[in-house]
């Protein structure tokens, strides 16, 4: 199960930690390359948008050039972003019911769209790659990171 965050990782967008970027842009060759199952949920989509429009709005600096992201850019990259979910990403469309989802926030003490990818994570029996720091942080010192499994991804490197 592959969070949102980790997906934003991968494109070009400047002030993200160096080696959370390796590991996210590992973790998607892995995936490339068959060695990783790879699932996400539908909303994964809405979420990498969101995350690439806001760093528009907010005038994110371009990981490569003196300036910030262009619109045009961050748009290419969702693009780009959802050509490599079509092709190598499995797609969970509502396989899962709203009293699951609501009941693992409640238990985790989590947002509803994250409980969405932990519900997906347990059914599946996947583990769960984050780079949403506040969440593993929350979920970690809450002793939180099981059923299921909860990793961040700047420990992917480390865990393969």
């Amino acid at each position: 199960m592959i969070d949102a965050s980790v997906g934003v990782l991968t494109v070009p967008l400047g002030g993200e930690p160096l080696r959370e970027k390796l590991c996210a842009l590992q973790l998607f060759a892995d995936i490339q390359a068959g060695l990783i199952e790879a699932h996400i949920p539908d909303r994964w989509a809405d979420e990498v948008g969101g995350a690439l429009w806001e760093a528009v709005t907010r005038k994110r600096p371009h990981a490569f050039f003196a300036r910030p992201i262009l619109p045009e850019e961050a748009h290419g990259w969702f693009m780009d972003l959802l050509a490599f979910a079509d092709s190598f990403m499995h797609w969970h469309h509502r396989d899962w019911t709203p009293d699951e989802v609501w009941a693992m926030a409640t238990i985790k003490g989590c947002s509803y769209y994250d409980a969405i990818y932990l519900v997906l994570a347990q059914k599946l029996e996947a583990i769960f790659w984050t780079a949403d720091k506040r969440l593993y942080e929350f979920l970690r010192q809450q002793k939180q990171l099981e059923e299921p499994s909860v990793f961040w991804v700047g420990d992917y490197l480390v865990n393969r």
